[in-house]
């Protein structure tokens, strides 16, 4: 019988993770639920401010970094939060000034603004730019304005779920073994991989699909499964959409995700 491990990492991310599993004898099926663009009007709101060294930029994803950098490198102090988005500003010549201690948008908040107090930031001269995406909340503006400090927001990319074509569930049902209603025909899945509060919800979405189109209540059937997640946020909203064996990778990397199966 078949070792399957479900990887909804975005395709540009999958293939890495889906070869450590592969490795291990896993048989690993990418289910990407979710594409990055990037936002309308980025390149001309981008135009619209003069960054100067004594600003900050601050990052919270990778994909933030991908788009902005297509059109500038920007002299500013770079902030980021999370050990991916540091690598990828690594990678792309910035210079990190500033990393958080825990991966949350609330913790960073307050380590940031904590941080400038130390710094030489003149509140009524400097801004602060936060690049980010259309699902971000609005914590880091909301905490950093207590303390009087100027927050830019520029949204730089939008995340949309993606609409699982009706020939693409036939083909994963008849991957997994789901020929009909009979759950006994189901192959061994060992898990699901979820790396984001959107993954989860597009899974849900497509889930509904799924069980109209063949008529299975996959459903009472997935929620049983050991998941893997990375960060707090993906961690509670896979609890709270009802999984009943939820773990969290120590690390937000592709290695730490394998090991947990391992």
């Amino acid at each position: 019988m078949k070792r399957i491990i479900i990887n909804t990492r975005p395709k540009e991310k999958a293939k890495e993770l889906s070869s450590l599993l592969s490795s291990k004898g896993y048989e690993v099926v990418e289910v990407s639920l979710l594409e990055f663009n990037r936002a309308l009007g980025l390149k001309e709101e981008i135009e619209k401010y003069s960054f100067n060294k004594n600003d900050w930029g601050v990052f919270f994803s990778q994909n933030a970094i991908k788009e902005v950098l297509s059109f500038i490198n920007p002299s500013l102090n770079i902030g980021v939060i999370g050990k991916g988005t540091f690598k990828a500003s690594i990678k792309n010549g910035l210079e990190v000034k500033f990393i958080s201690k825990k991966s949350n948008e609330i913790d960073f908040s307050y380590e940031f603004m904590d941080f400038l107090e130390t710094k030489e930031f003149i509140k009524n001269k400097n801004n602060i730019y936060l690049f980010h995406g259309n699902l971000s909340s609005s914590n880091f503006k909301s905490i950093l304005k207590t303390k009087n400090y100027n927050v830019i927001n520029i949204k730089a990319y939008d995340t949309k779920i993606v609409d699982i074509k009706k020939r693409e569930i036939l083909n994963l049902a008849l991957l997994l073994g789901l020929k009909n209603k009979e759950t006994k025909s189901l192959n061994k899945i060992e898990g699901i991989i979820f790396t984001s509060p959107s993954g989860i919800k597009s899974f849900f979405y497509n889930l509904e699909k799924v069980s109209k189109i063949l008529d299975i209540n996959w459903k009472n059937i997935l929620l049983n499964l050991k998941v893997v997640t990375i960060g707090n946020t993906t961690f509670k909203n896979a609890k709270s959409a009802g999984f009943k064996n939820v773990t969290k990778a120590t690390e937000a990397t592709n290695a730490s995700i394998a090991s947990m199966f391992f």
